[in-house]
């Protein structure tokens, strides 16, 4: 086992060779460089200053193999480093391969801070759900859709309904795809779970109605919006159809 170990770190620079990852403990040779490993680990401390160039000498690797002119491609920027100062002190020294170059951001250079801005569906617009942001809404944002109901009672049951239609997405037994809710099954399903959340001596309290609401109108009409505003999703299964047999034979030895 041993003399295959080292077998393999003696051919380590063959790009046939199978090693990705190298740990060791003495320094390097300087300039040693393989492409086919993915991970050097270095248990020396970064204290000589062969192993802080070779550091550096691997972030200098040129993606394209060359010198491309293109500054910021070919140039190494150092933003931490365990011996950093120790850099910058060296490549103050005339004598020292490494070169410093300072580079200053101005405020121009310095990313905008940015907005985060909440996108609302179409369907949340016509129904209500989409509060105009105004001012603060990009000019590059198409208009918002007018709301689907004026009168706020209607208003208040089709969000309701959107809100039940949503629950029975989820039960594919009931609602295979959305186009199943206008069976008059599920609308009537739907108008009896919107119904039960409003009672109409609560809205005559609220000021919003004085008379009692269309349940199944209002429902209608909101459960065509969200037919029409809403994009089915497949659900591909893969189901086997051959049948399978399993079972053991006995032997008996004497």
């Amino acid at each position: 086992k041993e003399e295959e170990t080292i077998e393999k770190l003696l051919t380590v620079e063959n790009a046939a060779n199978p090693v990705e990852i190298v740990i060791h403990v003495n320094m390097l040779k300087e300039g040693w460089d393989v492409t086919n490993l993915y991970t050097i680990i270095p248990l020396r401390a970064a204290n000589a200053r062969t192993l802080i160039e070779q550091s550096i000498g691997r972030g200098l690797r040129l993606p394209y193999g060359k010198r491309t002119g293109v500054e910021a491609v070919d140039r190494l920027n150092i933003v931490a480093h365990d011996r950093f100062q120790e850099i910058v002190d060296e490549a103050n020294n005339p004598n020292s391969p490494i070169r410093l170059k300072k580079l200053i951001l101005d405020d121009d250079d310095t990313p905008k801070k940015q907005i985060s801005v909440e996108v609302t569906t179409v369907l949340d617009g016509m129904l209500g759900g989409a509060n105009d942001q105004g001012s603060s809404r990009p000019t590059s944002w198409a208009p918002a859709p007018p709301p689907a109901f004026s009168n706020p009672v209607e208003l208040k049951i089709a969000q309701a309904t959107e809100r039940v239609i949503a629950g029975l997405a989820r039960q594919p037994g009931v609602v295979p795809n959305i186009s199943y809710i206008n069976n008059p099954d599920v609308q009537a399903l739907v108008v009896e779970e919107v119904s039960k959340q409003f009672d109409h001596g609560q809205l005559e309290l609220e000021g919003i109605a004085s008379s009692k609401p269309d349940f199944k109108a209002i429902v209608a009409k909101a459960s065509a919006l969200v037919v029409q505003q809403t994009i089915n999703i497949p659900v591909s299964a893969c189901c086997p159809r051959a049948r399978s047999r399993q079972g053991f034979a006995a032997s008996r030895s004497i």
